[in-house]
């Protein structure tokens, strides 16, 4: 079955503004997470609590790198 070039561009936007709309989601959840995490202090949970920190960051770091220049999901 031939696809139009006009479907197949309909579907790469969609996917684009689906992958943009989970990114946004995602984004907003750790940032509320990152909040919470600045309200703790617990001398015992700062190690634990700045690997968290770390982790939260490199993923926001990865989202903000755009859809075009990311490394293919296998």
């Amino acid at each position: 079955m031939r696809m139009h070039f006009r479907h197949i561009w309909n579907s790469l936007l969609r996917s684009e503004r689906n992958i943009q709309r989970r990114e946004s989601t995602l984004l907003k959840r750790i940032e509320e997470i990152e909040e919470k995490i600045g309200h703790m202090k617990s001398d015992k949970d700062s190690v634990q609590l700045r690997r968290i920190k770390r982790e939260l960051h490199d993923m926001k770091r990865g989202l903000h790198v755009p859809s075009h220049q990311r490394a293919p999901v296998v």
